[in-house]
Formats: structure tokens, sequence, C-alpha cells
């Protein structure tokens, strides 16, 4: 099974009425119905009409046009994600399936998926091992600051006064999620996410999350 990786950030919103949706835009998906107007677009064609709505995520689809009869498909993918406990959203239409993940979990869905055998197309699909790479080659960089690190023994509840050494260690665990947004890396295994400055090598924070 192969999918397509769609390098662009989406929104899901809610908006009064579809008037100032761009239907031009390459990817908008409209739902209506007796009880609320869904709109699933680019982050950057949100309309200033909507009344709610939660960014942050990024999506592929199924490549093909999926016949109505075959079963399973969506299942089978959902179950995979499940496991690694990677929330979804899905979008269908008449030709395909698209699954939304949350930003965050975007790395980890795509070396899930490849691990069990999907090919996964995209002109960007490599560019999370990338940034792992670089950061996981730089590891000898890592410091932090005083306030950084009374910052991050609070957070973690922490008794160790090896800060940078824990977070290495972190970092190193070979489910741990590492990814790029803006200036900083982003590193979640567990219940822990460590945020690195991209430039400085500089561990800004870590902070518990919930999984």
């Amino acid at each position: 099974m192969e999918l397509q990786k769609i390098n662009r950030d989406f929104s899901v919103c809610k908006v009064t009425d579809y008037s100032k949706v761009n239907l031009e835009s390459e990817y908008c998906f409209i739902g209506k119905t007796d009880e609320e107007n869904s709109l699933v677009c680019l982050t950057e064609n949100v309309p200033d009409n909507t009344t709610e709505r939660e960014d942050g995520w990024r999506a592929f689809r199924i490549r093909g046009v999926l016949d109505f009869s075959l079963i399973g498909i969506l299942a089978k993918i959902s179950a995979l994600l499940a496991k690694e406990k990677i929330g979804i959203f899905v979008v269908s239409t008449y030709n395909t399936d698209y699954v939304l993940v949350k930003k965050e979990n975007e790395m980890k869905a795509m070396r899930c998926l490849i691990r069990e055998g999907y090919k996964v197309e995209g002109e960007k699909t490599d560019s999370w091992k990338e940034d792992g790479k670089q950061l996981l080659s730089n590891l000898d960089k890592l410091h932090t600051t005083p306030m950084g690190e009374e910052r991050i023994k609070k957070n973690l509840r922490l008794e160790t006064e090896d800060i940078v050494g824990y977070c290495r260690d972190k970092i190193l665990a070979p489910d741990c999620n590492i990814y790029k947004d803006g200036k900083n890396w982003y590193c979640q295994t567990d219940n822990i996410k460590i945020t690195v400055n991209a430039s400085s090598y500089t561990i800004i924070t870590a902070h518990l999350v919930k999984v």
C-alpha cells in the first residue's frame, strides 16, 4: 500500500457558513449537518467567520482510487497508529481517504507505517530523518542554562544534578519522536517532551505531556 504525504499544515474548523471559504484552494473539505458547518482546510486559508478551530494537523492520503468494495484499509492504518497512541482525524472523498495526525506525531506516524511495510511518497518524506540525524550527531553540543536547569527539574520533578545527561538519554531512546518546527527541535518519549534550540543546541525546557 502506498501513501502520499502532504507537506502542508491543516486546520479543522467550525464556520458560521461557507460564504468565505476558499473553494479554489488545493485542499478544502466541507461537512454540513443539521448541527454544524465543518471545514478542514489549509491553515493559511482558514476563513474569518470561523467560530472554533484546531490547528496543527498534517495529512497523508492513500494513493490511487479506492474501490468501495475494499474492506479494512483504513481500519488497519488506524489500528497501527492507535497502538502508538497516535490519534487521527479522517476525511474521505469519492476517490480515497485522507488521514490527519497532529504535527508532533507526524514523524512517529511515518516511522510506524514505514516499519509496517507502507511506502510513503512525498518530496520531503525523509526530512524528518534528516532532522533527527542532525540533532543526534550533535548531542555533544547539548547544554542548558541555570534557569533552564531549574525549570526542567521543577517540570519533571527531578532530583538528578545532571539535567543535560538525563535529556540526552531520553533523546537517544529508540522510541523518541524527534521533529523540527521553526527554530526548535522537539523530542518526545514516554510522557516527556524536550525542547532544544536548533541553532545553539540549548535545552530550553522539558515538560510532562499526556499520553
